[in-house]
Protein backbone atom coordinates (compact mmCIF):
# COMPACT_ATOMS: atom_id res chain seq x y z
CA UNK A 1 0.00 0.00 0.00
CA UNK A 2 1.24 3.48 -0.89
CA UNK A 3 0.40 6.63 1.02
CA UNK A 4 0.01 9.90 -0.87
CA UNK A 5 -0.12 13.12 1.18
CA UNK A 6 -1.58 16.22 -0.50
CA UNK A 7 -0.74 19.48 1.27
CA UNK A 8 -0.91 22.61 -0.92
CA UNK A 9 -0.71 24.69 2.29
CA UNK A 10 2.88 23.72 3.12
CA UNK A 11 5.44 26.41 2.30
CA UNK A 12 7.58 26.95 5.41
CA UNK A 13 8.76 25.22 8.59
CA UNK A 14 6.24 27.09 10.75
CA UNK A 15 2.67 26.16 11.63
CA UNK A 16 0.43 23.15 11.73
CA UNK A 17 0.96 22.12 8.07
CA UNK A 18 4.66 21.66 8.72
CA UNK A 19 4.16 19.96 12.09
CA UNK A 20 1.63 17.51 10.66
CA UNK A 21 3.70 16.69 7.59
CA UNK A 22 6.86 16.24 9.66
CA UNK A 23 5.08 13.90 12.06
CA UNK A 24 3.28 11.92 9.35
CA UNK A 25 6.45 11.44 7.32
CA UNK A 26 8.40 10.41 10.40
CA UNK A 27 5.86 7.74 11.39
CA UNK A 28 5.52 6.39 7.84
CA UNK A 29 9.30 6.06 7.60
CA UNK A 30 9.43 4.33 10.98
CA UNK A 31 6.77 1.83 9.84
CA UNK A 32 8.44 1.30 6.46
CA UNK A 33 5.38 2.52 4.52
CA UNK A 34 6.23 4.12 1.15
CA UNK A 35 4.85 7.62 0.70
CA UNK A 36 4.81 10.63 -1.59
CA UNK A 37 4.19 14.12 -0.26
CA UNK A 38 2.99 16.76 -2.74
CA UNK A 39 3.19 20.34 -1.45
CA UNK A 40 3.03 23.94 -2.58
CA UNK A 41 5.41 25.20 -5.28
CA UNK A 42 6.57 27.89 -2.85
CA UNK A 43 8.23 25.40 -0.48
CA UNK A 44 11.93 25.98 0.16
CA UNK A 45 14.38 23.47 -1.29
CA UNK A 46 15.76 22.73 2.19
CA UNK A 47 12.33 21.93 3.61
CA UNK A 48 11.37 19.80 0.59
CA UNK A 49 14.56 17.77 1.01
CA UNK A 50 13.96 17.33 4.74
CA UNK A 51 10.44 15.96 4.24
CA UNK A 52 11.03 14.18 0.95
CA UNK A 53 8.36 16.50 -0.47
CA UNK A 54 7.62 17.21 -4.12
CA UNK A 55 6.65 20.80 -5.08
CA UNK A 56 3.42 20.49 -7.03
CA UNK A 57 0.59 22.94 -6.27
CA UNK A 58 0.33 26.56 -7.37
CA UNK A 59 -3.00 26.61 -5.55
CA UNK A 60 -2.82 27.70 -1.90
CA UNK A 61 -5.92 27.32 0.32
CA UNK A 62 -5.34 30.53 2.32
CA UNK A 63 -4.81 32.96 -0.54
CA UNK A 64 -7.48 35.43 -1.55
CA UNK A 65 -8.43 35.81 -5.20
CA UNK A 66 -11.27 38.35 -4.88
CA UNK A 67 -11.25 41.98 -3.78
CA UNK A 68 -15.03 42.38 -3.79
CA UNK A 69 -15.91 43.56 -0.29
CA UNK A 70 -19.42 42.07 -0.42
CA UNK A 71 -18.95 38.64 -1.94
CA UNK A 72 -15.22 37.97 -1.84
CA UNK A 73 -15.71 34.89 0.38
CA UNK A 74 -18.10 33.47 -2.23
CA UNK A 75 -15.79 34.30 -5.14
CA UNK A 76 -12.76 32.90 -3.28
CA UNK A 77 -14.67 29.67 -2.65
CA UNK A 78 -15.45 29.23 -6.35
CA UNK A 79 -12.06 30.34 -7.70
CA UNK A 80 -9.86 28.43 -5.28
CA UNK A 81 -11.81 25.22 -5.70
CA UNK A 82 -11.56 25.51 -9.49
CA UNK A 83 -7.78 25.88 -9.15
CA UNK A 84 -7.64 22.91 -6.79
CA UNK A 85 -9.68 20.73 -9.17
CA UNK A 86 -7.52 21.63 -12.18
CA UNK A 87 -4.29 20.82 -10.33
CA UNK A 88 -5.65 17.58 -8.86
CA UNK A 89 -6.60 16.39 -12.36
CA UNK A 90 -3.12 17.28 -13.61
CA UNK A 91 -1.55 15.39 -10.70
CA UNK A 92 -3.69 12.31 -11.39
CA UNK A 93 -2.55 12.36 -15.01
CA UNK A 94 1.13 12.53 -14.05
CA UNK A 95 1.28 10.22 -11.00
CA UNK A 96 0.03 6.66 -10.59
CA UNK A 97 -2.34 6.87 -7.64
CA UNK A 98 -3.77 3.36 -7.98
CA UNK A 99 -4.04 1.32 -4.75
CA UNK A 100 -3.13 4.34 -2.65
CA UNK A 101 -4.33 5.88 0.56
CA UNK A 102 -4.62 9.57 -0.35
CA UNK A 103 -4.67 11.91 2.67
CA UNK A 104 -5.60 15.59 2.84
CA UNK A 105 -5.01 16.56 6.45
CA UNK A 106 -6.53 20.06 6.23
CA UNK A 107 -9.56 19.77 3.95
CA UNK A 108 -11.12 23.23 4.17
CA UNK A 109 -14.08 24.33 2.06
CA UNK A 110 -11.61 26.11 -0.23
CA UNK A 111 -10.46 22.70 -1.44
CA UNK A 112 -13.37 20.39 -0.62
CA UNK A 113 -15.44 21.21 -3.71
CA UNK A 114 -12.37 20.69 -5.90
CA UNK A 115 -11.87 17.29 -4.30
CA UNK A 116 -15.53 16.41 -4.94
CA UNK A 117 -15.17 17.39 -8.61
CA UNK A 118 -11.98 15.32 -8.82
CA UNK A 119 -13.84 12.24 -7.63
CA UNK A 120 -16.72 12.94 -10.02
CA UNK A 121 -14.36 13.36 -12.98
CA UNK A 122 -13.28 9.71 -12.90
CA UNK A 123 -9.59 10.55 -12.64
CA UNK A 124 -9.38 9.34 -9.02
CA UNK A 125 -8.62 5.59 -9.14
CA UNK A 126 -11.40 3.25 -8.04
CA UNK A 127 -8.80 1.17 -6.16
CA UNK A 128 -7.78 4.07 -3.92
CA UNK A 129 -9.23 5.66 -0.79
CA UNK A 130 -9.38 9.35 0.10
CA UNK A 131 -9.09 10.45 3.72
CA UNK A 132 -10.19 14.02 4.50
CA UNK A 133 -9.36 15.55 7.87
CA UNK A 134 -11.80 18.43 8.37
CA UNK A 135 -10.70 21.60 10.20
CA UNK A 136 -11.78 22.97 13.59
CA UNK A 137 -14.62 25.26 12.51
CA UNK A 138 -17.63 24.21 10.47
CA UNK A 139 -19.45 27.54 10.70
CA UNK A 140 -22.58 25.60 11.67
CA UNK A 141 -23.51 26.69 15.20
CA UNK A 142 -26.78 25.85 16.93
CA UNK A 143 -28.48 25.35 13.57
CA UNK A 144 -27.25 28.68 12.16
CA UNK A 145 -25.26 28.73 8.93
CA UNK A 146 -22.41 31.15 8.28
CA UNK A 147 -20.81 31.59 4.85
CA UNK A 148 -18.34 28.83 5.80
CA UNK A 149 -21.15 26.41 6.66
CA UNK A 150 -22.97 27.19 3.40
CA UNK A 151 -19.80 26.45 1.42
CA UNK A 152 -19.21 23.20 3.30
CA UNK A 153 -22.83 22.19 2.69
CA UNK A 154 -22.51 22.91 -1.04
CA UNK A 155 -19.25 20.96 -1.29
CA UNK A 156 -20.62 18.03 0.71
CA UNK A 157 -23.66 17.87 -1.59
CA UNK A 158 -21.25 17.32 -4.49
CA UNK A 159 -19.09 14.91 -2.49
CA UNK A 160 -21.93 12.76 -1.12
CA UNK A 161 -22.34 10.44 -4.18
CA UNK A 162 -18.68 9.47 -3.84
CA UNK A 163 -18.46 8.87 -0.10
CA UNK A 164 -17.94 5.15 -0.68
CA UNK A 165 -14.32 6.03 -1.42
CA UNK A 166 -13.97 8.68 1.28
CA UNK A 167 -13.34 8.68 5.02
CA UNK A 168 -14.26 11.91 6.84
CA UNK A 169 -12.35 12.61 10.06
CA UNK A 170 -12.24 15.36 12.64
CA UNK A 171 -10.91 16.02 16.13
CA UNK A 172 -13.83 16.31 18.54
CA UNK A 173 -17.36 15.07 19.15
CA UNK A 174 -18.75 18.58 18.59
CA UNK A 175 -16.93 18.94 15.27
CA UNK A 176 -18.13 15.48 14.24
CA UNK A 177 -21.75 16.42 15.00
CA UNK A 178 -21.57 19.73 13.11
CA UNK A 179 -19.76 18.39 10.05
CA UNK A 180 -21.91 15.24 10.13
CA UNK A 181 -25.06 17.38 9.94
CA UNK A 182 -23.66 19.35 6.99
CA UNK A 183 -22.43 16.24 5.18
CA UNK A 184 -25.39 14.03 6.13
CA UNK A 185 -22.76 11.31 6.47
CA UNK A 186 -20.69 9.76 9.27
CA UNK A 187 -17.70 11.78 10.46
CA UNK A 188 -15.29 9.88 12.70
CA UNK A 189 -13.35 11.32 15.64
CA UNK A 190 -9.71 10.38 15.12
CA UNK A 191 -6.78 10.18 17.53
CA UNK A 192 -5.21 13.62 17.85
CA UNK A 193 -2.02 13.59 15.71
CA UNK A 194 0.16 14.78 18.57
CA UNK A 195 3.82 15.06 17.49
CA UNK A 196 4.86 15.00 21.16
CA UNK A 197 4.49 11.21 20.95
CA UNK A 198 7.51 10.92 18.65
CA UNK A 199 9.54 13.39 20.70
CA UNK A 200 8.77 11.54 23.94
CA UNK A 201 9.74 8.22 22.36
CA UNK A 202 13.15 9.61 21.39
CA UNK A 203 13.71 11.81 24.48
CA UNK A 204 13.11 10.18 27.88
CA UNK A 205 11.84 12.64 30.44
CA UNK A 206 14.73 14.71 31.77
CA UNK A 207 15.24 15.60 35.41
CA UNK A 208 13.89 19.09 35.94
CA UNK A 209 15.94 21.85 37.52
CA UNK A 210 14.61 22.74 40.96
CA UNK A 211 13.69 26.43 41.14
CA UNK A 212 12.38 28.59 43.96
CA UNK A 213 9.62 29.95 41.67
CA UNK A 214 6.83 28.32 39.69
CA UNK A 215 7.40 28.91 35.98
CA UNK A 216 4.34 29.65 33.82
CA UNK A 217 4.92 29.24 30.07
CA UNK A 218 3.20 30.98 27.17
CA UNK A 219 4.35 29.78 23.76
CA UNK A 220 3.12 30.12 20.20
CA UNK A 221 1.93 33.10 18.19
CA UNK A 222 2.11 36.62 19.60
CA UNK A 223 -1.38 37.31 18.29
CA UNK A 224 -4.58 38.67 19.81
CA UNK A 225 -6.43 35.46 19.00
CA UNK A 226 -3.96 33.69 21.29
CA UNK A 227 -4.48 36.31 23.99
CA UNK A 228 -0.94 37.69 23.78
CA UNK A 229 -2.28 41.20 24.40
CA UNK A 230 -3.55 40.06 27.82
CA UNK A 231 -0.21 38.81 29.10
CA UNK A 232 1.07 42.01 30.69
CA UNK A 233 -2.07 42.42 32.79
CA UNK A 234 -2.09 38.72 33.70
CA UNK A 235 1.50 39.00 34.90
CA UNK A 236 0.69 42.14 36.89
CA UNK A 237 -2.27 40.41 38.56
CA UNK A 238 -0.12 37.45 39.60
CA UNK A 239 2.90 39.55 40.54
CA UNK A 240 0.84 41.79 42.81
CA UNK A 241 -0.28 38.72 44.78
CA UNK A 242 2.86 36.55 44.87
CA UNK A 243 6.59 36.84 44.31
CA UNK A 244 7.24 33.12 43.85
CA UNK A 245 5.91 32.93 40.28
CA UNK A 246 7.78 33.69 37.05
CA UNK A 247 6.71 33.76 33.43
CA UNK A 248 8.48 32.52 30.30
CA UNK A 249 6.95 34.13 27.20
CA UNK A 250 7.75 33.25 23.60
CA UNK A 251 7.79 36.26 21.26
CA UNK A 252 6.89 34.51 18.02
CA UNK A 253 5.11 37.16 15.95
CA UNK A 254 4.75 37.98 12.30
CA UNK A 255 5.55 41.45 10.94
CA UNK A 256 1.98 42.54 11.67
CA UNK A 257 2.56 41.70 15.34
CA UNK A 258 5.84 43.63 15.68
CA UNK A 259 4.37 46.60 17.54
CA UNK A 260 2.62 44.33 20.05
CA UNK A 261 5.82 42.32 20.57
CA UNK A 262 7.95 45.44 21.00
CA UNK A 263 5.55 46.80 23.61
CA UNK A 264 5.70 43.53 25.56
CA UNK A 265 9.50 43.42 25.37
CA UNK A 266 9.62 46.85 26.99
CA UNK A 267 7.25 45.60 29.70
CA UNK A 268 9.29 42.42 30.30
CA UNK A 269 12.61 44.28 30.63
CA UNK A 270 11.16 46.25 33.53
CA UNK A 271 9.95 43.11 35.38
CA UNK A 272 11.81 40.80 37.74
CA UNK A 273 9.43 37.92 37.00
CA UNK A 274 9.30 37.77 33.19
CA UNK A 275 11.77 36.23 30.75
CA UNK A 276 11.29 36.10 27.00
CA UNK A 277 12.22 33.64 24.26
CA UNK A 278 12.76 35.37 20.92
CA UNK A 279 11.20 34.15 17.70
CA UNK A 280 10.54 30.73 16.20
CA UNK A 281 12.27 27.77 17.86
CA UNK A 282 12.88 24.22 16.65
CA UNK A 283 11.02 21.14 17.84
CA UNK A 284 13.59 20.05 20.42
CA UNK A 285 13.84 23.48 22.05
CA UNK A 286 10.05 23.81 21.99
CA UNK A 287 9.42 20.56 23.86
CA UNK A 288 12.22 21.35 26.29
CA UNK A 289 10.42 24.60 27.09
CA UNK A 290 7.26 22.67 27.96
CA UNK A 291 9.21 20.12 30.01
CA UNK A 292 10.95 22.89 31.94
CA UNK A 293 7.70 24.70 32.79
CA UNK A 294 5.52 24.14 35.83
CA UNK A 295 2.34 25.03 33.92
CA UNK A 296 1.24 26.24 30.49
CA UNK A 297 -0.95 29.34 30.08
CA UNK A 298 -3.43 29.48 27.16
CA UNK A 299 -5.46 32.72 27.38
CA UNK A 300 -6.94 32.14 23.91
CA UNK A 301 -9.64 34.47 22.62
CA UNK A 302 -10.65 33.14 19.20
CA UNK A 303 -14.08 31.46 18.78
CA UNK A 304 -12.28 28.73 16.82
CA UNK A 305 -11.49 27.09 20.17
CA UNK A 306 -15.16 26.56 20.94
CA UNK A 307 -15.08 23.38 18.86
CA UNK A 308 -11.35 23.07 18.18
CA UNK A 309 -8.43 22.27 20.40
CA UNK A 310 -4.96 23.83 20.58
CA UNK A 311 -1.76 22.01 19.64
CA UNK A 312 0.02 23.61 22.60
CA UNK A 313 -2.74 22.39 24.94
CA UNK A 314 -2.58 18.86 23.51
CA UNK A 315 1.21 18.73 23.77
CA UNK A 316 1.21 20.06 27.33
CA UNK A 317 -1.38 17.47 28.39
CA UNK A 318 0.50 14.67 26.62
CA UNK A 319 3.67 15.64 28.51
CA UNK A 320 1.86 15.95 31.84
CA UNK A 321 1.87 19.71 32.40
CA UNK A 322 -0.96 21.53 34.22
CA UNK A 323 -2.74 24.12 32.06
CA UNK A 324 -4.77 27.31 32.40
CA UNK A 325 -7.45 27.46 29.69
CA UNK A 326 -10.39 29.65 28.57
CA UNK A 327 -13.98 28.83 29.56
CA UNK A 328 -16.53 27.39 27.11
CA UNK A 329 -13.90 25.86 24.84
CA UNK A 330 -13.02 22.36 23.75
CA UNK A 331 -10.00 22.61 26.05
CA UNK A 332 -12.22 23.33 29.05
CA UNK A 333 -14.48 20.42 28.09
CA UNK A 334 -11.50 18.07 27.96
CA UNK A 335 -10.57 19.05 31.51
CA UNK A 336 -13.98 18.08 32.91
CA UNK A 337 -13.00 14.44 33.58
CA UNK A 338 -9.51 15.60 34.62
CA UNK A 339 -10.38 18.52 36.89
CA UNK A 340 -7.06 18.37 38.77
CA UNK A 341 -5.02 18.64 35.55
CA UNK A 342 -5.59 22.38 35.15
CA UNK A 343 -7.75 25.41 35.82
CA UNK A 344 -10.50 26.84 33.65
CA UNK A 345 -10.50 30.64 33.88
CA UNK A 346 -13.68 32.29 35.15
CA UNK A 347 -13.81 34.66 32.17
CA UNK A 348 -11.97 35.71 29.03
CA UNK A 349 -10.30 38.80 30.56
CA UNK A 350 -6.80 39.22 31.95
CA UNK A 351 -7.88 39.39 35.60
CA UNK A 352 -9.73 36.07 35.28
CA UNK A 353 -6.70 34.36 33.77
CA UNK A 354 -4.48 35.90 36.45
CA UNK A 355 -6.77 34.53 39.19
CA UNK A 356 -6.69 31.12 37.49
CA UNK A 357 -2.87 31.14 37.59
CA UNK A 358 -3.01 32.00 41.30
CA UNK A 359 -5.43 29.14 41.94
CA UNK A 360 -3.08 26.72 40.21
CA UNK A 361 0.12 27.80 41.97
CA UNK A 362 -1.73 28.00 45.30
CA UNK A 363 -2.30 24.23 45.23
CA UNK A 364 0.40 23.19 42.81
CA UNK A 365 1.15 19.63 44.05
CA UNK A 366 -2.49 18.65 43.45
CA UNK A 367 -2.46 19.99 39.89
CA UNK A 368 0.94 18.48 39.10
CA UNK A 369 -0.32 15.06 40.23
CA UNK A 370 -3.55 15.53 38.28
CA UNK A 371 -1.72 16.50 35.08
CA UNK A 372 0.56 13.48 35.40
CA UNK A 373 -2.49 11.21 35.68
CA UNK A 374 -4.19 12.95 32.72
CA UNK A 375 -1.06 12.41 30.61
CA UNK A 376 -1.63 8.66 30.85
CA UNK A 377 -5.07 9.11 29.28
CA UNK A 378 -3.72 11.34 26.52
CA UNK A 379 -0.87 8.95 25.74
CA UNK A 380 -3.24 5.95 25.63
CA UNK A 381 -5.63 7.70 23.22
CA UNK A 382 -3.65 10.11 21.04
CA UNK A 383 -0.30 10.62 19.34
CA UNK A 384 1.09 10.81 15.83
CA UNK A 385 1.83 7.08 16.00
CA UNK A 386 -1.78 6.23 16.88
CA UNK A 387 -3.10 8.58 14.19
CA UNK A 388 -1.01 6.98 11.44
CA UNK A 389 -1.94 3.47 12.58
CA UNK A 390 -5.60 4.52 12.60
CA UNK A 391 -5.34 5.72 8.99
CA UNK A 392 -3.53 2.61 7.79
CA UNK A 393 -6.05 0.33 9.49
CA UNK A 394 -8.89 2.04 7.64
CA UNK A 395 -7.10 1.73 4.34
CA UNK A 396 -6.61 -1.99 4.85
Amino acid sequence: MNVVLLDPGLQSAIGHHYNLDLGLVGELKRLGVPYRLFVNQGVTAELAARLGAEPCFHFHPYRRSSEDRYIRDFEDYLDLNEHAFAELKTLAGAVDLADSLVIVHTATNRMLLGLAKWLASGSFPASSRLVLVLPHVSGFTDGNLSWDAVFYRHAFNRLRPHLGQVTLLTLSDLQAREFGALAEAPVEVMPYPNPASAWRRDHPSAKRVQRPKRRILFCGEATMRKGFHLLADIIRTVGDARRDVEFAIQLNGWQSDSERVAEFQKFARARYDTKTIAGFIGEDDYYRLIEDADAVLLPYQSPVYRSGTSAVFEEAMYLGKPVIVPPETMMAAQLVPHADAGVVAGGMDAVSFGKAVLTLVGDYPRFATGASAAAEAWQARDGMDRFVTYLLDRAR
